[in-house]
């Protein structure tokens, strides 16, 4: 299992420095005082919150200046059944992940919109005068939400955004002094895929500025951190376009989180039912952009937490107690969303009869499964363990046959089933994450799952150059 790994139970998991061995991150388990059912819907530990109210800044108030300030944080999601098949109208099942994105919106004064996140991209800045030309010629309709894209504000967001991050990284200045600089930042993540996230997040600002009935867009800085592994299909896109929809939306006043409407029974600010469903909404149309072809059910588990069975467009909350210890291991791929989808795609086009039945059988293990998560109450018995273990490893060999998998993303599962555990490949396949569902009836051992892997590294490796070394001397006899 090479690559980060996430240990501890999808009742909420915490962060532990990262060790050095297998690059493992060992995500411990919450303290007593702090266990609480991550699929009890009822706790708000995983959906979206807000950790403070709109309030003043301190230095703005005795600057004489009305500046505000807003922090927001949402969860990930691992796919627990159900991938590609969803997309075909099928069933899946998601789980929220205790590993958050945070976003901290700060009001300013210096006629700038400002984004800067770890990891991704560097602090990125535009003049709201820039923007507020574009606010100026759009539309909405503030009586009807808007299901599809606005493609004229696409087009001419994405010239934008080209032109701020050909500035940002020096290219075509002709200073060699910059050529360093360019190259390292291409080594943090391919542009492009910087430009598709930051065409989502103006294009959520300035139609909510619209739904807001401002006629400029305010000066805002955006500074957003991320526990989420990007690229590894546990939904840190669908993550950050929630934490920006609902601090935007707050921001401006759409929608008001206040402590006498909002504290939930554990003192967490979550916005209430409608005011989720507009959050959700707008997330939506960010993951569109990112994705292109979005189910809707990322955003939906980043939005509302817990467990989402979600079937034809329809998100059903799952009144689930049953407490599943999973680990989540990223194999250190990156994967194509998009690709996966057109792999599958083309051979459902093609082998028809042979692609339906597997994505019917995929539905069926999401229903299958959902009567567990519905019935379960606590750590699984060995009944039904064994019954959510055989429904995990069948719809990992579906998915095999759908060609989304990866050597990867096998070798994890094998080495899973070595050690009488449940594992498969979560999101889209072709390289990310797989998770691994412990069976509670064996004693764990973190040190364990990582050390086989890195066993088994050690022996393909050595193999490998054993095979090498011949291949060599039988060369050199050849010679």
């Amino acid at each position: 299992m090479e690559g980060p790994m996430y240990v501890g139970t999808v009742t909420g998991i915490n962060r532990s420095p990262a060790t050095e061995t297998a690059k493992a991150i060992s995500v411990r388990k919450r303290t007593s005082q702090h266990k609480r059912s991550r699929n009890d819907v009822s706790s708000s530990d995983d959906c979206i919150f807000f950790h403070s109210e709109l309030k003043f800044l301190n230095r703005g108030v005795m600057a004489g200046l009305n500046l505000r300030h807003i922090k927001v944080s949402a969860p990930g999601k691992i796919i627990l059944h159900g991938e590609h098949a969803v997309v075909y109208q099928k069933t899946a099942i998601a789980l929220s992940l205790g590993l958050r994105t945070r976003l901290d919106l700060r009001e300013t004064n210096d006629g700038r919109v400002t984004i800067f996140m770890e990891r991704f991209f560097k602090e990125i800045t535009w003049k709201t005068d820039d923007l507020t030309s574009l606010l100026e010629t759009t539309k909405v309709d503030a009586e009807t939400l808007e299901t599809t894209l606005d493609q004229e504000l696409l087009d001419r967001l994405q010239q934008l955004v080209g032109s701020s991050l050909i500035q940002d990284v020096g290219i075509g200045n002709g200073d060699g002094s910059d050529v360093q600089f360019r190259v390292e930042a291409a080594k943090v993540k391919d542009p492009s895929t910087q430009s598709i996230a930051l065409v989502g997040f103006l294009y959520l600002l300035i139609k909510l500025c619209k739904l807001a009935g401002r006629s400029t867009v305010p000066s805002l800085s955006f500074a957003i951190q991320s526990e989420i592994a990007i690229g590894a299909g546990l939904g840190s896109s669908a993550s950050l376009a929630v934490c920006l929809a609902s601090a935007i939306l707050a921001f401006l006043g759409v929608i008001v989180v206040d402590a006498k409407t909002c504290r939930d029974s554990v003192g967490k600010l979550v916005p209430q039912a409608d005011q989720l469903a507009l959050i959700n909404h707008w997330a939506f149309l960010v993951d569109k952009i990112i994705h292109g072809n979005a189910s809707g059910i990322d955003n939906s588990v980043s939005t509302y937490g817990g467990v989402i069975k979600f079937a034809n467009g329809q998100m059903t909350r799952v009144q689930s107690r049953l407490k599943l210890d999973v680990v989540v291991v990223d194999t250190g791929v990156e994967r194509n969303t998009k690709r996966m989808v057109e792999i599958v795609r083309r051979r459902k086009k093609l082998y028809p009869l042979i692609i339906n039945p597997i994505l019917d059988a995929i539905d069926g293990i999401s229903n299958t499964s959902f009567t567990l998560l519905q019935h379960g109450n606590g750590s699984p018995t060995a009944e039904e363990y064994e019954a959510l273990s055989e429904l995990i490893s069948i719809n990992q060999h579906l998915l095999c046959v759908l060609g989304v998998s990866h050597p990867g993303l096998d070798a994890i599962c094998a080495t899973a089933a070595r050690l009488g555990q449940a594992a498969k490949l979560t999101g889209a396949g072709g390289g990310g994450c797989a998770i691994v569902v412990l069976d509670p009836g064996k004693d764990q051992d973190t040190l364990g799952l990582c050390g086989e892997p890195k066993q088994a590294t050690r022996e393909r490796k050595a193999k490998k150059q054993g095979k090498r070394k011949r291949t060599l001397r039988q060369t050199r006899a050849y010679k």
